[in-house]
């Protein structure tokens, strides 16, 4: 039988890892979104660098997709490392539930019984797999961008050129 004192301690606990997941998922989405309007910008700079429109030094326009990919390990990263905190808080409050708590209250248990209701959403990506998934389809973007820059005229010419003049430079 537990005492007062516990079941107090188990109640407090059990708030503040709840608290602490509750905080945690908005982190981790606040982040993400960030993140996911950075790499919007970031594609429409591309885009418009690639009809002419912004005007913008070789160099500059080469290192846009290269932004991009660093952007997205990073994305990734942060994206992860929260879902780690997420789980973290989640277990925690899942081994309070059950040391204290009675199973057969679903208002007392609801990460218990929310892990019942989750399991049975069949066919669709669990959320955290659909986030890693619009990362790597955003990295490859840039990797396409990135390949079609390497691939055009005007990237080798610039390259050539700037290769020519410091050998001219060197020669004379």
């Amino acid at each position: 039988m537990q005492s007062i004192n516990q079941t107090q301690a188990a109640i407090a606990k059990y708030q503040v890892a709840i608290n602490k997941n509750i905080s945690e998922s908005e982190i981790l989405w606040n982040r993400y979104n960030a993140l996911l309007v950075f790499n919007s910008i970031l594609i429409t700079a591309i885009g418009f660098s690639y009809q002419g429109n912004l005007n913008l030094p070789l160099l500059v326009v080469a290192s846009l997709p290269i932004a991009g990919l660093l952007s997205c390990y990073l994305w990734f990263i942060v994206t992860l490392r929260g879902f780690q905190w997420i789980k973290f808080w989640t277990v925690t409050a899942r081994k309070i539930e059950e040391k204290y708590l009675p199973d057969d209250n679903p208002i007392l248990n609801p990460i218990n019984n929310g892990k019942n209701h989750r399991e049975d959403v069949v066919g669709w990506p669990k959320t955290q797999i659909a986030s890693y998934i619009l990362i790597l389809v955003t990295a490859i973007l840039y990797l396409i961008f990135l390949a079609n820059l390497l691939n055009t005229k005007s990237f080798h010419k610039n390259i050539f050129h700037s290769q020519q003049r410091t050998m001219h430079r060197y020669i004379k």
